[in-house]
């Protein structure tokens, strides 16, 4: 189980960086179309990982307290 939540914290680190990035990229550099577009699909990208992670960890985490009876 310890896993499982070390899982879902790398999920939500690595979220977190694509989301940071992506709005710096959006704040900081509107003058570049490219960078501004980039920043944003680096956003939608945080947010998906970001579920990801979750789905997995709730399944996972039903999988394992089904195998142990709770």
């Amino acid at each position: 189980e310890l896993a499982n939540e070390r899982t879902i914290l790398a999920y939500a680190r690595t979220a977190l960086m694509l989301v940071a990035t992506g709005v710096s990229l959006v704040k900081f550099l509107k003058a570049s179309f490219d960078l501004v577009a980039v920043g944003w699909f680096l956003i939608a990208a945080g947010a998906i990982v970001g579920l990801t992670g979750v789905l997995r960890f709730a399944s996972l985490r039903r999988r394992l307290n089904s195998e142990r009876g709770d």
